[in-house]
């Protein structure tokens, strides 16, 4: 009876850690472990703006590196590298290049303005979305670059007009 119940108690303690080993391994998932995805993806070769205020430019990935120097907001850089997770590869306009949060960082719209040179062209408040009015023949519409949806089997791109943006297939 002495064997039965240490050999229960034994198979016990391992069941009782099992259990809890297979609980932290199938938590391994929690938000905690995908961090990285929560951060804007930067390509490279884009222009990005800071928006915070003193935004370190280090030497390395990370809070532990060396701070270069301090960008103040607005600041235009230039992305070196995709970005994977929080931090950004970025050249500065003076060439000095390191890494920043890619927290604080918006891209930086930038414009080609086009002609309309067709009738009837109809501009949505979004893709396949609710006709919000007509563009005349003539006009001038800034579309954003490198901005473009597909949707309902049509190509959209993003167009600013009068501070709102629009979208025309």
């Amino acid at each position: 009876m002495k064997i039965l119940s240490k050999t229960l108690a034994v198979m016990m303690a391992f069941l009782l850690v099992f259990t809890a080993f297979t609980s932290v391994v199938l938590m391994s998932d929690s938000p905690a472990s995908t961090v990285a995805s929560a951060y804007s993806t930067f390509a490279k070769d884009s222009t990005v703006i800071t928006t915070g205020e003193d935004l370190r430019l280090r030497k390395g990935a990370g809070t532990s590196y060396d701070v270069i120097t301090m960008l103040s907001k607005g600041t235009k850089l230039t992305v070196l590298a995709k970005n994977t997770g929080e931090w950004v590869k970025v050249k500065t306009s003076s060439g000095t290049t390191g890494y920043v949060s890619a927290t604080y960082l918006k891209l930086s719209e930038t414009y080609t303005k086009y002609i309309v040179t067709g009738t009837g062209v109809r501009y949505r408040a979004a893709p396949n979305g609710t006709i919000k009015g007509e563009l005349t023949k003539g006009a001038a519409i800034s579309v954003v670059n490198g901005y473009s949806k597909s949707a309902g089997g049509y190509t959209w791109y993003r167009f600013k007009m009068n501070g709102s943006y629009y979208y025309v297939a």
